[in-house]
């Protein structure tokens, strides 16, 4: 009985998370200066800049250790240089402003994100980062 309920609520959610990739596309550029989420090859959904992150974290599963996704919280959630239209609401279903990998999927494995990300953000140009971040 409990398989037959895992696998009604497991598979279409597997289901809209790939079909969401097919359509939409979403590729994860971490530039010098900042990481954007691009979708359909043009659109950038996403653009936080460096220097406004605060904190940034590898979430893995509590009973297998397999990393989820990657959380992102914000110096400031109104940084006209950022573009991120759904922080406040991210923030009370991850507990992150932002989860990278959270509803997108990649090619890449997501501890691998997280590691490039770090070293991006560490070689980041001096006048795009703070003192205190990571």
């Amino acid at each position: 009985m409990v398989i037959v309920i895992a696998g009604v609520v497991v598979i279409p959610l597997a289901a809209r998370r790939f079909f969401i990739y097919l359509v939409d596309r979403p590729t994860l550029i971490i530039g010098k200066n900042c990481f954007q989420l691009v979708v359909r090859d043009q659109l950038v959904r996403v653009h936080i800049p460096y220097s406004n992150i605060k904190e940034v974290g590898l979430i893995k599963d509590e009973r297998t250790g397999k990393p989820m996704f990657i959380g992102v919280n914000l110096r400031n959630l109104d940084d006209p240089t950022m573009h991120y239209p759904n922080a406040a609401r991210s923030k009370k279903w991850t507990g992150w402003d932002y989860a990278i990998g959270n509803k997108e999927l990649f090619a890449i494995p997501t501890a691998q994100i997280y590691q490039q990300l770090q070293q991006t953000m560490t070689q980041a140009p001096e006048e795009s980062t703070r003192s205190g971040r990571i």
